[in-house]
């Protein structure tokens, strides 16, 4: 979560510069809201079910990249090209940061396939069995083994190891968020 937050204010001051548009407080609000609107399926999963611990449960409708393209055409029908690529941009943005390392990644090809697909690292905690295969590279996943997989190899307490405890995946996504909350006050500082 903390990366997607970084990512959508990433995302702001690339529409800034590419658009030559002031980075205004609505346009990083905007990319932010954004990068987290694909986790949406996951609050309805937490209000629903009272638990979002089954990662394969929350990958539903919004993190399907071909599907949100009809929202990024709207978009720009109706605010303008800038804020169509703020939308695509930050939703693209969410998508490659579920397929790299946690999770069982996104269905990049839906709807010509259901596969899941993450890329580079997979992490596993070490009280875990580990996933047969290679640890760094392209993972596919049917849908007809999430289920499976989430049972054997899944953390079900991903969100305590993921974002409380001390390893390469939270700091990567710790430093995103730092590096773009200055990178964002620095541009303020300057246009001031």
């Amino acid at each position: 979560m903390f990366a997607d937050i970084g990512l959508g204010i990433i995302a702001a001051i690339v529409t800034s510069f590419l658009f030559e548009v002031d980075l205004s407080n609505g346009l990083v609000f905007g990319g932010v809201i954004f990068t987290l609107l694909p986790d949406i399926d996951a609050l309805a999963s937490l209000l629903k079910k009272k638990t979002f611990l089954i990662l394969h449960e929350h990958r539903q409708f919004p993190h399907k990249p071909l599907a949100m393209i009809p929202l990024a055409v709207a978009i720009a029908f109706l605010f303008g090209p800038h804020w169509a690529f703020l939308v695509g941009f930050s939703l693209f943005l969410h998508l490659l940061h579920d397929s790299i390392g946690i999770g069982w990644g996104v269905q990049w090809l839906w709807p010509f396939s259901k596969d899941y697909f993450s890329f580079f690292y997979l992490f596993q905690p070490k009280n875990r069995l580990t996933i047969p295969g290679k640890k760094f590279g392209i993972y596919r996943f049917k849908e007809s083994e999430l289920a499976y997989l989430e049972e054997n190899f899944g953390d079900p307490n991903w969100v305590k190891n993921i974002y409380f405890k001390f390893h390469p995946y939270s700091i990567a996504e710790f430093l995103i968020f730092v590096g773009a909350v200055i990178w964002l006050f620095s541009l303020f500082r300057i246009y001031a």
